[in-house]
């Protein structure tokens, strides 16, 4: 039985499963990645009373956690948490300005080589302390609440913590 809709049966087949094959390949080809989170916290860090933040960018070619005001005068929350399946950072940027000069300042900080190739449950939070940006590197690991060492952000009270930015103590 060679009838047209059994000649191009076969072809309509072909083009479907190719099609469905390239849809599939366009996914494993994203941004890979391991859950972990992005947050930050001013008023428990304690430093939004003196700064107002203006900008932030955690990522890299595949960005996924920003935040941006909608002119030069505008701030951003100084709290955001970000929980997902993401890509390390390759960069962190922060734009702030400092309230009781007016004085902005920006820093990018490149990541690469300052985080574990597995972030699967660890944390980046930032601080800032007048000109002085400090990015950490918080563990899934619990500790003693309040054992040392105590960083400048307050999850190193309760978790295994380090400094990736200025100073890096985080050893791979």
């Amino acid at each position: 039985m060679n009838t047209l809709f059994t000649k191009y049966l076969a072809s309509y087949c072909a083009v479907a499963l190719l099609m469905a094959l390239m849809g599939l390949s366009g996914c494993a080809a994203g941004p890979q990645g391991s859950y972990h989170t992005f947050s930050i916290d001013g008023a428990y860090d304690k430093w939004s009373q003196s700064i107002d933040l203006l900008e932030y960018d955690y990522g890299g070619v595949h960005s996924m956690v920003r935040d941006k005001g909608k002119s030069e005068a505008d701030k951003v929350s100084t709290f955001t948490s970000i929980n997902a399946t993401m890509p390390n950072g390759e960069y962190l940027y922060a734009k702030w300005r400092i309230k009781s000069t007016g004085e902005v300042i920006e820093k990018r900080v490149d990541l690469r080589g300052r985080l574990p190739d597995n972030m699967l449950n660890h944390g980046i939070t930032f601080v800032i302390d007048g000109q002085q940006l400090y990015i950490f590197l918080i563990t899934p690991t619990k500790k003693i609440y309040g054992a040392p060492p105590i960083l400048r952000t307050y999850r190193s009270k309760s978790y295994v913590s380090y400094e990736i930015y200025p100073n890096n103590t985080f050893k791979k």
